[in-house]
């Protein structure tokens, strides 16, 4: 767990879960493409942020779903 990055998120947006998922979800649109945003990284950090949300979270809740 990246502490840093853990306050990052809960300071902008929340402390709870599904605002994790949320966050990992752009970076999974914008990583296939269907995301209507061109750059991720607006406002600045949330390319990071949104990276390790899809890393840590996203990808954990489909292991546990299959």
């Amino acid at each position: 767990m990246n502490k840093k990055l853990e306050n990052k998120i809960t300071r902008w947006y929340g402390p709870s879960y599904e605002t994790r998922l949320w966050v990992a979800k752009h970076w999974y649109k914008w990583m296939k493409g269907t995301n209507d945003f061109s750059d991720i990284n607006d406002p600045k950090g949330f390319a990071e942020m949104s990276e390790y949300c899809y890393n840590t979270y996203w990808k954990v809740k489909d292991e546990r779903s299959v």
